[in-house]
């Protein structure tokens, strides 16, 4: 992780902690305590892993191979690793689309351009390797999650 990254965490984490002043505390026994801030919900401990089963809706075998290859994920990265799999499965179609068309279309005109799948696979591999890197999927993200 960057410096910058590393000391923009420390201040949000040192504001965290300035309002922990003014939030509630909920014991949790043996001398420590979780510090809810103002309207957040109490405590309900530690995170669930992340479900075996694809949610409905979600190519089940991309969600597989995240959840094997990432067993640290929990239940509240759902949403992204659902993100990943969708952005996934698009870049599979924009492929097969420029696998059958070719890297030039013609158009209606009759005249030659680049084909437009190229855009959104440019777009979904961005998507993918940003997603990637935010879930420790990547060798960097990976080694920058054991230094941290």
């Amino acid at each position: 992780m960057p410096a910058r990254q590393r000391r923009a965490v420390r201040a949000v984490m040192e504001a965290e902690a300035a309002a922990r002043v003014e939030a509630d505390t909920f014991d949790e026994g043996e001398g420590a305590s979780i510090v809810a801030l103002p309207g957040a919900a109490a405590p309900r401990g530690e995170d669930a892993p992340l479900e075996a089963a694809a949610p409905d809706g979600v190519d089940a075998g991309h969600w597989r191979a995240i959840r094997t290859a990432a067993p640290w994920l929990q239940a509240s990265d759902g949403l992204v690793v659902r993100m990943l799999c969708d952005a996934i499965v698009e870049y599979g179609q924009a492929r097969a689309a420029v696998a059958e068309q070719g890297t030039m279309v013609l158009t209606s005109t009759g005249s030659m351009i680049p084909n437009p799948w190229h855009r959104v696979l440019a777009e979904r591999r961005a998507e993918i390797v940003k997603i990637a890197r935010d879930l420790g999927l990547t060798p960097a993200a990976r080694a920058a999650l054991v230094r941290w």
